[in-house]
C-alpha cells in the first residue's frame, strides 16, 4: 500500500484544496470506528467463530477482510483489545487521509490514487465527501436510545449531554433541602451525635444498590462515548482520592473548628472533641463518625467494586492506593482554603461519577451502582456552596470558581513513592470535555437552588451555617469575651482513626510529610482540654440547653435554672450567679441525688446527659463510673478500631496509670 508522504508536509491551508478529510470529519469517523472495533473485540473475547464474526459484520455492511484484520491484530497483541483498538484506529486515521478509497473495506484492500495536482477545489471536495460516505458505511452509525440515527461524534456528544442533563434534573429541591438542613443537627453537637441521629441524616442508598453490584458486567460500558482507558482513569483517580477519608475528616475538622464550629462538626471530629467524648462516654464507638465522614467512608470500596465488576477483559484490576491529605495550620487563610478545596473535591468527584454514568449503557447495573455515590457528592457540594455563599460572599459561580482556582494549589500533596502509572497519565481530550460539562451541569443546578433559597429567605443560609468567625481577629475577640474556645492544634499522626501501622505506611509512601515520632499526646494537653471543658461548657446553661428534653425554668440576676423530665423523676440544674453549678434528681418531694458538677466524674456527667429515667443512679454505683478515666486508658479508648487500641497513640508523661 502506498502512502503519500508529501501530504504530511503540506500546510493546513492546502488541506481543503487537496481534498483531505477535515479534522471534524476524521474525528467523526474515528469515533464510529472505535465503537465498531470495541464491539468486535468483545465478540472475539467471547469466543465467537470467524464465521460468526463475519456474519455479524456483514449485517453492518462490512467485508470479511475487515474482520480478519481485526482478529489478527487482537491475537498479535495477546487478546488486549484496547491496544488493538488503538493500533487499528491509528492505522485507520492514516488511511482515512488518503485521497481516494476504492473499496468499502478501510482496513483491507484500500486503493490509493495519487493526485499529481488538484484539478479543482470542487472536484477534490466531492472526492473527500465520497470517501467519508464510504467510511461511514463501513464503520456504522451511532444510534440513540430512541433508534434515531445520528452520525458520529456530534450525535454522541448530544446523547452524552442529554443523559447528563436528565440525571442532574433528577436531583430535586426536596433532595437539596434535606442535605442542607442536616446542618441544623450539628449546630448543637460537640462533634458527636445522639443515638439514632445518624440514621436520619445519612443518605440511604437502598437495597437496589447492593443488587446492582451483583449484576455488573463489561456489557455495562457497551457503546461508551470514550475509550475504556479513560473510564479506567476516572475510576482510578476517584478511588485514590476517596480512600483517605480518615485523614480528610480529621484535618477538615481541626482547621475549621475555630472559624465555623457547626461546619467542622459536619465534616469530622477534632482531637479535642475526641478527648471530651471519650471522657464522657468511656470510649468512642465505631458509629461515632461525622455525617460527611459516614457517607464518604463507603465511596472508595464502592468504586473498586464497580470498576472491577464491570471492567473489560485484559484491563488491570484496581485497588485503593490513596493520596495524602493536606495538613494545613489553623488560620483564616487555611479555613478559606479548606472550604475552597472541599468544594472543588465535591464538585469534580460528582462530575466524574456523573461522567461515568453518562457513558454507561442506559439502564445498566453500573449506573444504578453509582447513583448513590454521585448523589452523596452533589449533596455535599450544596452544603459546601451554601457555606461559601454565606461566610465568604461567594454568591455566584464566578466567585466560587475564582476561589477554587486561587486555593487549589495551597499545600500541594506530594506523589506517593509507590504510585502506579498506567498507559495514560490523564484523561483523553474528549474525557476532559465530558468532565467539564458534567461539572457545569452540577454547578448550574446548585446555583439555581441557592438563588431560590436565598430569594425566599435572606437569613436561611445564616441559620443553617450557624455561628462563624471569618478572621483571626474575630476569633480572638470571641475568645476574650468568653464566647468561644480555641481548638488546640493537632498533627495528623495524632488522629485516633489511624493505626500505628497506617502511620508508618504513610511515612514510607510520603517521606518527610509524616513522622511516626509525632504519634504522641502530652498529658498536659489532655488536662488542659478537660479543665477548659468543665470551666466553659459544663458551667454554662446554654450548653446544657442543647441537650434533648432540657428546658429553662428561670433566668434572672440570681442565676438560671434548667429542668428535664426523666419519667418518674425530674433532673434540675442550678447555675447561681457567682456560684458553682449543681444537679439534683428528685421524685415528688424526695431528693434522690444532689451534687455540684465540679464534684462529679465526667463519666457520671455523661450518664446524666443521656439519662431517660432515674435508673441512671444505679449506674453511678458501678465502680467503672466512680472516677474519671486515667489518661492512658482514655487515649487507648479514643479510637474505635481494635488495631488502634492494640497500639494506641503514646502518652507523653512519666506518670501513667497501671
Amino acid at each position: 500500500m502506498k502512502i503519500i508522504d508529501r501530504f504530511k508536509k503540506q500546510p493546513k491551508s492546502a488541506e481543503r484544496a487537496s481534498g483531505r478529510l477535515s479534522a471534524k470529519d476524521l474525528s467523526l469517523v474515528k469515533n464510529a470506528a472505535t465503537e465498531q472495533i470495541n464491539r468486535l473485540a468483545r465478540e472475539h473475547a467471547a469466543g465467537q467463530t470467524e464465521e460468526g464474526l463475519t456474519a455479524a459484520q456483514a449485517r453492518e455492511g462490512t467485508g470479511s477482510n475487515y474482520v480478519d484484520r481485526m482478529r489478527d491484530r487482537i491475537d498479535e497483541l495477546g487478546g488486549d483489545r484496547s491496544r488493538a483498538a488503538q493500533a487499528l484506529v491509528a492505522e485507520f486515521q492514516r488511511q482515512a487521509t488518503i485521497q481516494a478509497v476504492g473499496s468499502n473495506d478501510p482496513y483491507g484492500s484500500v486503493e490509493v490514487v495519487e493526485l499529481k495536482r488538484p484539478k479543482s477545489y470542487s472536484e477534490n471536495t466531492s472526492l473527500a465527501r465520497r470517501t467519508l460516505a464510504q467510511l461511514r458505511q463501513a464503520t456504522g452509525l451511532t444510534r440513540t436510545e430512541s433508534g434515531k440515527r445520528i452520525p458520529g461524534a456530534l450525535g454522541q456528544w448530544k446523547e452524552f449531554k442529554r443523559r447528563v442533563d436528565t440525571l442532574t434534573k433528577g436531583i430535586t429541591d426536596e433532595n437539596l433541602d434535606w442535605s442542607v438542613n442536616r446542618m441544623r443537627l450539628v449546630q448543637s453537637q460537640e462533634g458527636f451525635h445522639r443515638e439514632g441521629d445518624m440514621d436520619k441524616v445519612v443518605n440511604n442508598w437502598g437495597d437496589g444498590h447492593t443488587h446492582a453490584l451483583s449484576q455488573l458486567s463489561s456489557n455495562d460500558w457497551e457503546g461508551s462515548f470514550v475509550d475504556f482507558e479513560t473510564i479506567m482513569k476516572v475510576f482510578e483517580q476517584g478511588i485514590n482520592r476517596e480512600d483517605p477519608i480518615d485523614l480528610y475528616q480529621f484535618t477538615s475538622a481541626q482547621v475549621l473548628h475555630d472559624y465555623m464550629p457547626a461546619v467542622a462538626h459536619f465534616m469530622g471530629k477534632t482531637l479535642q472533641e475526641l478527648i471530651i467524648l471519650t471522657a464522657l462516654k468511656g470510649e468512642v464507638s465505631a458509629q461515632e463518625v461525622s455525617i460527611w465522614g459516614a457517607e464518604e467512608m463507603r465511596h472508595a470500596n464502592v468504586l473498586v467494586n464497580v470498576y472491577n465488576g464491570s471492567k473489560i477483559e485484559n484491563r488491570p484490576a484496581l485497588e485503593a492506593q490513596g493520596i495524602s491529605a493536606k495538613t494545613p495550620y489553623q488560620s483564616e487563610k487555611w479555613a478559606k482554603s479548606m472550604m475552597a478545596n472541599r468544594g472543588t473535591a465535591e464538585l469534580f468527584a460528582g462530575a466524574a461519577y456523573l461522567m461515568l454514568m453518562g457513558n454507561a449503557k442506559p439502564g445498566s447495573p453500573a449506573i444504578k451502582a453509582l447513583d448513590g455515590i454521585w448523589r452523596d457528592e452533589v449533596y455535599h457540594y450544596v452544603v459546601m456552596s451554601a457555606v461559601n455563599w454565606e461566610v465568604y460572599g461567594q454568591t455566584n459561580s464566578l466567585k466560587r470558581f475564582y476561589n477554587i482556582a486561587r486555593h487549589s494549589f495551597d499545600g500541594q500533596n506530594p506523589t506517593a513513592t509507590d504510585a502506579i502509572e498506567h498507559e495514560r497519565k490523564g484523561l483523553s481530550p474528549l474525557g476532559v470535555m465530558q468532565l467539564l460539562y458534567a461539572a457545569k451541569a452540577i454547578n448550574k443546578r446548585i446555583q439555581t437552588y441557592l438563588k431560590q433559597t436565598t430569594g425566599e429567605n435572606a437569613d436561611a443560609l445564616k441559620e443553617l451555617v450557624g455561628k462563624y468567625y471569618k478572621t483571626d481577629a474575630e476569633v480572638e475577640a470571641a475568645v476574650k469575651a468568653g464566647k468561644h474556645t480555641l481548638t488546640p492544634y493537632a498533627d495528623q499522626e495524632q488522629n485516633p482513626m489511624l493505626t500505628e501501622e497506617r502511620v508508618r505506611t504513610l511515612q514510607a509512601r510520603f517521606p518527610g510529610l509524616y513522622d511516626e515520632a509525632r504519634r504522641q499526646i502530652d498529658t498536659a494537653m489532655i488536662s488542659d482540654v478537660l479543665a477548659r471543658f468543665r470551666e466553659t461548657k459544663l458551667s454554662s446553661p446554654q450548653y446544657w440547653l442543647r441537650k434533648e428534653g432540657m428546658e429553662q425554668l428561670t433566668a434572672d440576676a440570681g442565676g438560671t435554672t434548667l429542668a428535664k423530665s426523666l419519667g418518674d423523676a425530674t433532673m434540675r440544674l442550678e447555675f447561681p450567679a457567682g456560684g458553682k453549678a449543681s444537679v439534683t434528681l428528685s421524685r415528688e418531694d424526695e431528693t434522690l441525688f444532689s451534687a455540684t458538677l465540679d464534684d462529679l466524674p465526667l463519666l457520671q456527667i455523661g450518664l446524666l446527659m443521656s439519662a431517660e429515667d432515674s435508673s441512671v443512679l444505679e449506674k453511678f454505683k458501678e465502680e467503672k463510673y466512680a472516677t474519671d478515666l486515667p489518661y492512658d486508658v482514655l487515649v487507648r479508648r479514643m479510637g474505635a478500631r481494635d488495631a488502634y487500641r492494640e497500639s494506641p497513640i503514646r502518652l507523653n508523661s512519666a506518670f501513667v496509670a497501671d
